[in-house]
């Protein structure tokens, strides 16, 4: 009997000590939306998205509501990147040492000077070429620093709303932050070029926490090669709620392994945490029974997706205008949001998903663009289908957090806390 108690305690022991739990924390940025409304050109960039969708498919993956970023950290001795941890994708690329932005540019023709026109086409040698390079100001990956890199070599491309990446693959030794939660065998995306949306950001690549059936190329996605280390198979998102504040830590915590029970409000037991399935393991998307907002109710069925990559909530343009006019918002085409007055408290949000309803405070979902204060919610059309009709971004998030549980292909809700609520 004591030998059976012993070994039961050195198979415990082994175990805790196997499994890990960590947390990432997160880093808010200011959204390109705001930047360009600053500048005044939002109008004109949204004229030129909406002629580009007009040639393709809508994506979910559309960055530019993008507000929060988090570290990844790659290689021997490691490389860290910021990266947009994003669970509407499932690919993770940085750029590569080589990248140069512009298709039959390579880096080096930057730096050859008055003989760049021997080796070099005259557009990669002009100043046009130098001066619109995305990676400029980028972490780039060096795979000849990192004595665990292995060459794979393989073309790879992606493409997002607001842009493409391509290269090619590798496979180093990728940590989710800085942890010891990692896998020494990821195949990742080395990009040689990325779309000049990205040099508008201060983020290097992206981190998808998508399902594998999303990812371009199969390539197996870090959170299900890392799911045996965890100690329990999910993630946990808590978005921080700071106002209108940009480029300051503490924007959140991503908790990979456990959920989080400081900054959530999980109860005893987890009872407070209410899940659903996920209906389509792509997206990590799943049914909503409707939406209220003020005199304005809407009783029809939608799939819907969790993601971290957008600032707002996108959903049918039909019923977003009925939201944001029963919330009394008018529309301001020079951000493109519906507005309020700042000193406005407008009724809750409702989203009504499996069978409970989720409150979302203006607090959550309002947010402030170029001195006006806007309504967090936008709308997309996805045509018909299986696939999404709305994506639930940051306000809620912010409001609920999100339990990824991949291992019961389920997600789950608890009321974040956050100081002074």
């Amino acid at each position: 009997m004591q030998v059976v108690l012993a070994l039961c305690a050195l198979i415990a022991l082994f175990a805790s000590s196997y499994a890990e739990v960590v947390q990432v924390p997160l880093h808010r940025i200011k959204t390109l939306r705001q930047r360009l409304a600053e500048e005044g050109k939002w109008q004109a960039y949204e004229a030129a998205q909406e002629q580009s969708r007009a040639h393709g498919a809508q994506t979910t993956s559309d960055y530019g509501d993008l507000e929060y970023v988090g570290a990844v950290y790659i290689g021997t001795p490691v490389q860290r990147f910021n990266a947009i941890l994003d669970t509407g994708s499932s690919n993770l690329w940085v750029p590569d040492k080589s990248c140069g932005g512009k298709p039959g540019c390579p880096d080096y023709c930057a730096n050859l000077q008055n003989v760049c026109s021997q080796f070099c086409t005259a557009f990669c040698c002009s100043k046009e070429a130098r001066d619109q390079n995305p990676c400029d100001n980028k972490h780039r990956y060096n795979s000849s620093a990192s004595s665990t890199y292995v060459k794979n070599g393989q073309g790879w491309s992606i493409q997002y709303g607001t842009g493409s990446a391509s290269g090619f693959l590798g496979q180093d030794v990728v940590c989710l932050g800085e942890s010891k939660i990692c896998y020494k065998k990821q195949v990742f995306g080395q990009a040689t070029e990325i779309a000049a949306f990205f040099a508008a950001q201060p983020v290097d690549g992206i981190l998808g926490l998508g399902w594998p059936a999303l990812a371009v190329d199969s390539v197996p996605p870090i959170i299900q090669n890392v799911l045996p280390t965890l100690d329990a198979k999910l993630f946990t998102v808590w978005l921080d709620q700071k106002g209108a504040a940009q480029n300051v830590p503490g924007g959140g915590i991503y908790t990979y392994g456990a959920i989080d029970t400081v900054n959530c409000q999980t109860g005893t037991n987890f009872a407070n945490v209410k899940y659903v399935p996920v209906s389509s393991q792509t997206y990590w998307q799943f049914l909503m029974n409707g939406v209220q907002a003020g005199t304005y109710t809407s009783n029809t069925a939608s799939q819907v997706i969790s993601d971290t990559g957008t600032s707002l909530i996108g959903g049918p343009p039909s019923i977003i205008t009925s939201i944001a006019t029963a919330l009394g918002g008018t529309i301001d085409n020079s951000i493109g949001l519906y507005t309020l007055p700042c000193t406005a408290k407008p009724a809750d949000i409702v989203l009504t998903i499996g069978g409970i309803k989720y409150n979302l405070h203006y607090k959550n979902y309002m947010v402030s663009i170029n001195g006006a204060c806007a309504i967090g919610i936008f709308g997309v059309n996805f045509g018909s289908g299986f696939g999404p009709q709305w994506i639930l971004g940051d306000p809620f998030i912010r409001s609920y957090c999100n339990i990824y549980d991949v291992g019961q292909a389920r997600i789950g809700f608890a009321l974040a806390n956050h100081k002074g609520q």
